[in-house]
């Protein structure tokens, strides 16, 4: 009888199983990082048909008392990424009263705006609407990018 009473309570369980075959999760590559007590930054990449595309993590400076990471991807080549290292390179030089510079990338755009010294804010807008922010110096650049 228990064995019975036993059966019929799996019997649901069995059947609405929602589990379905499992497959090849691609994993990413560090390709350069950052990490301090109150900052952090990420950059990783996976290959697929020849290509890469690259997927940039940052903590939200906005927020510096909690936890809130903004990620975007990206397809780049080799020249494409060096690229992105120069433009925040020359994010680094702006002068105070600059016009502020944008790149479009992923879904979204960056834009670097002087901070100070050798230093840039850079902002990520998706669909017009400044999502997240952080601030590089041109030492933590280099660091990030091996190009």
């Amino acid at each position: 009888m228990k064995n019975l009473i036993l059966m019929l309570m799996l019997i649901p369980f069995i059947s609405n199983s929602q589990i379905g075959k499992q497959e090849k999760v691609d994993k990413w590559t560090k390709y350069g990082k950052l990490t301090n007590p109150y900052k952090y930054f990420e950059i990783e990449f996976k290959e697929y048909d020849g290509g890469k595309i690259y997927r940039v993590s940052f903590q939200n400076m906005k927020y510096t008392e909690i936890t809130d990471i903004c990620s975007f991807q990206f397809e780049a080549t080799d020249d494409e990424l060096k690229y992105l290292k120069q433009t925040l390179l020359d994010g680094c030089a702006i002068k105070k009263d600059s016009e502020d510079i944008t790149l479009e990338i992923g879904n979204g755009m960056i834009q670097l705006q002087y901070l100070s010294g050798k230093n840039v804010r850079m902002w990520y807008i998706e669909d017009g609407k400044v999502s997240k922010r952080t601030w590089l110096s041109a030492k933590q650049i280099d660091k990030l990018f091996k190009v």
